[in-house]
């Protein structure tokens, strides 16, 4: 993937693959309250928190932006293709439980921009489940707005053909910049909410028990000393074409002298081994992650990447990307969020 992002202040469109869930009925307020790391009991209507939906055992399940349309109808945003896993996820514990779940048909159109400079569209949330609305959030200096709600509801505000980007790209050119988190990237069913900065945004330290709380509450206890931590990294192009650079799954280990002498075999999986609760560690010496994300930057002449990297990794500094091209001297220039 190429491209360059927007320039402070200067907005930009896309539309991007996001699936929702509807939960109603006289007890949703009360289920939703068990199941997400958000407290959600006092969630005004119209307003938007994002939340956590974990495993008993304190993984993700989905990171979730929730929507409360009405006084026990709440709408839980996720990453494309998620819309299913979350359904069935919420469904399993619903028992005799008088609330339903149901996947919603859904669009998403984002007006994004680095700095300041995104308006706010003169939509609000409507009083039923379909939309449209807009949502603002922001990522550090990546902010933005988001209109959504079914096909046909957004079409109405924004048309309704697809938005395409003027650069191809862009949007994850700054998703990764801003250390944004994607399913199937970033994470996955074996993720760790502290590993990858999500704790600040979505959790509440001061509601009632919630399924998967133990974990969370554990790290926190211990300040967030995670095995590995999500970090944005840099990689020069030094003239190499952009598609010899990362990807996914690469390994990285530590140091930029290109020392990297019998890790390349098999170092995707490595790195994510560990502990349950994220005390284990990295099985090869030297080797300190993997690629998540990576898209080449015209603006920087070179590769913006996003890795779990354990925790000895010294950020700011230097790495090495061993992957199929040859090794990559690189830079790890921050940790996402609040995994450090």
């Amino acid at each position: 993937m190429t491209g360059t992002a927007t320039g402070p202040g200067t907005p930009a469109r896309v539309e991007r693959s996001r699936d929702a869930v509807v939960v109603t009925g006289p007890d949703a307020a009360g289920y939703l309250q068990g199941q997400c790391s958000q407290d959600l009991a006092d969630l005004a209507e119209g307003a938007t928190v994002e939340t956590l939906v974990l495993a008993p055992n304190g993984k993700l399940e989905a990171f979730a932006r929730c929507t409360r349309v009405g006084g026990q109808t709440f709408v839980l945003e996720v990453d494309g293709g998620q819309g299913p896993a979350l359904a069935d996820r919420l469904r399993r514990f619903l028992l005799r439980t008088k609330a339903t779940v149901t996947e919603l048909p859904w669009r998403c159109v984002t007006t994004w921009a680095v700095g300041d400079g995104v308006e706010v569209p003169a939509v609000g949330v409507a009083a039923v489940p379909d939309g449209p609305w807009a949502i603002a959030w922001s990522w550090g200096e990546l902010s933005g707005v988001d209109v959504v709600g079914t096909p046909e509801a957004v079409s109405e505000v924004v048309g309704p053909d697809p938005v395409e980007e003027e650069d191809p790209g862009a949007w994850e050119v700054a998703r990764i910049e801003a250390g944004v988190p994607v399913w199937g990237a970033e994470l996955d069913e074996r993720t760790i909410p502290a590993e990858v900065g999500l704790v600040d945004r979505a959790v509440s330290f001061t509601k009632g028990c919630y399924t998967g709380q133990e974990l969370v509450a554990r790290i926190d206890a211990r300040g967030s000393n995670v095995a590995r931590r999500l970090c944005r990294m840099e990689v020069p192009g030094d003239g190499r074409p952009p598609g010899d650079g990362p990807w996914p799954g690469d390994a990285v280990v530590a140091g930029g002298g290109g020392g990297v002498g019998g890790v390349a075999d098999g170092g995707a999986e490595a790195a994510r081994d560990g502990g349950g609760d994220g005390d284990g560690g990295s099985e090869r010496p030297g080797h300190q992650g993997r690629v998540t994300s990576a898209a080449w930057s015209d603006a920087r002449g070179g590769w913006v990447v996003l890795a779990l990297l354990h925790r000895s990794t010294l950020v700011p500094g230097p790495v090495t990307v061993v992957g199929a091209t040859g090794p990559l001297a690189g830079t790890a220039t921050a940790v996402v969020g609040d995994g450090a």
